[in-house]
């Protein structure tokens, strides 16, 4: 599960290096050739979005990833990956958390509980 900071100090450069890295994951994991290889990806502000879910991994996906801004919680993006986590588990082996941010979340306390 890759999840994304879209938080306004993500504009700019930060989020074309972002976009960078995560078209470079995604290209890793298509080299890979494991067919059971899913990939689902969370974009975080002071909200959470899903861009996709449970897709064969592929750079294709990264038209899915658009940064909209808003402020840093990790407590949103962290939840709804234990959702798809609890979704998807039984399908898997493992489960693989990638987070990236450039930051300090604002709910710092909440989000590692």
């Amino acid at each position: 599960i890759l999840m994304l900071d879209d938080s306004g100090s993500m504009r700019g450069q930060r989020w074309n290096d972002l976009k960078i890295a995560s078209t470079e994951f995604l290209d890793s994991l298509t080299k890979q050739k494991n067919p059971g290889d899913r990939i689902s990806c969370i974009i975080y502000n002071s909200s959470c979005r899903l861009a996709f879910t449970n897709q064969v991994p592929g750079s294709h996906l990264n038209c899915n990833i658009v940064h909209n801004s808003g402020g840093t919680r990790y407590a949103p993006a962290l939840s709804m990956a234990k959702s798809e986590s609890r979704m998807y588990h039984k399908n898997f082996t493992k489960i693989i958390y990638y987070f990236m941010s450039d930051g300090h979340p604002h709910d710092e306390d909440e989000a590692y509980k």
